[in-house]
């Protein structure tokens, strides 16, 4: 049996954000990235929101990766305010804080009731406005936490063009390509169906054909399709589920401070060349190379186009000025050997490990992770 399901409700374009204006009267708890303070269309949200009689909480104890600590501290905020309505505006760890924040408050406290929550995401790369999925950490084990649980999923997700284009050139780069890791592990996942493959190879095309475009020429067409394409990338994961990137990526970010991001350019290419060894894998790689490159491929079997495909993901990081490799990013290899059984046996306890479409030995992960030392 194949499932397939989109709960959240999705708003974009122009007045997108205006959808809020409806709101008065209401106890309104906002978890924001603290430098959002400053920004003006936030600033004028808020602004208008407080104009409508609405009470306001903002907790911008946000962190990256965020820490139990800080949704503890998220928790006693929430509680205290017993809010009818939520907002997370910024990133992927601020969506992820406010979403683990009010998981945790309604599950701890049923007499809260439960509040309308809106995602407004600020970076085009984590799908998590879309997706009942949060990932908290523990600094002090080096370890991520996936929380997962259809109370997660945001009511409604506001995609708004103008707090994406102001993001700084290495984030475009960086959560673009977690967008189209999340393209390319969705449509060979185990629990893949028709109705995710045709997201996945949307999100693909959109990315190959606007992120470098975004990064270097950041018009607002590139910024509003790449908006769209990770959106549609976490409706795409939501329900087909990811792989071995992210379960090795979430290990080595955590580890050794690596954007999540960046860790998924750096073992994109390697865990295609492993999972393509796959037939039903090596022949949806090769669908998608003629799909997104239909001159270049046109005369190239399935093996060659696929090849191509994976030369396109590296050519891509490189053209974002993506480091290729852990020595890049200043992760030597005695840190890395040191580490290498911690990151396999957690990587296959990950949330996203039995996604793979080929379940790899230990010895497979090994190898992985030494070929991008």
């Amino acid at each position: 049996m194949e499932s397939f399901k989109i709960k959240t409700h999705i708003l974009s374009g122009n007045n997108a954000l205006s959808n809020l204006d409806k709101l008065s009267n209401e106890k309104i708890w906002i978890g924001c990235d603290p430098f959002l303070l400053k920004n003006a269309v936030v600033d004028n949200l808020f602004n208008s929101l407080k104009q409508a009689n609405n009470n306001i909480c903002i907790f911008y104890d946000i962190k990256p990766e965020p820490p139990i600590s800080n949704i503890i501290a998220g928790i006693k905020s929430y509680v205290n305010f017993s809010p009818t309505q939520v907002i997370a505006i910024g990133g992927g760890s601020a969506i992820d804080t406010v979403k683990a924040v009010r998981f945790f408050s309604q599950k701890k406290y049923p007499d809260l009731g439960k509040s309308y929550f809106w995602a407004l995401p600020t970076t085009s790369g984590t799908g998590s406005e879309v997706t009942s999925i949060s990932v908290i950490s523990d600094p002090e084990k080096q370890l991520k936490y996936p929380v997962e649980d259809q109370l997660l999923l945001p009511d409604t997700a506001i995609l708004c063009l103008d707090l994406v284009k102001s993001c700084p050139p290495k984030v475009i780069a960086y959560s673009g390509m977690d967008v189209l890791t999340h393209g390319l592990e969705s449509l060979v996942a185990n629990n893949a169906s028709l109705f995710s493959d045709a997201l996945a190879e949307k999100t693909i095309k959109l990315v190959f054909d606007n992120l470098e475009n975004c990064y270097v020429k950041k018009e607002d067409v590139y910024f509003a399709n790449m908006q769209a394409a990770s959106c549609i990338g976490g409706c795409a994961f939501e329900n087909a589920g990811l792989g071995i990137s992210h379960a090795l990526s979430h290990q080595i970010g955590s580890l050794f401070h690596i954007p999540h991001g960046l860790a998924n350019a750096i073992l994109l290419p390697k865990v295609m060349q492993f999972n393509s060894k796959s037939q039903k894998v090596e022949s949806k790689y090769a669908a998608v190379a003629k799909l997104v490159f239909p001159e270049e491929t046109l005369r190239m079997n399935a093996e060659d186009s696929v090849k191509f495909l994976i030369s396109q993901v590296e050519d891509l990081a490189q053209k974002l000025n993506c480091p290729r490799s852990l020595k890049e990013c200043d992760v030597s290899g005695k840190k890395v050997a040191n580490d290498l059984n911690k990151i396999v046996l957690n990587a296959e306890k990950d949330f996203t490990y039995p996604g793979n479409p080929i379940v790899p030995t230990k010895g497979d992960l090994v190898k992985i992770v030494l070929s991008i030392l």
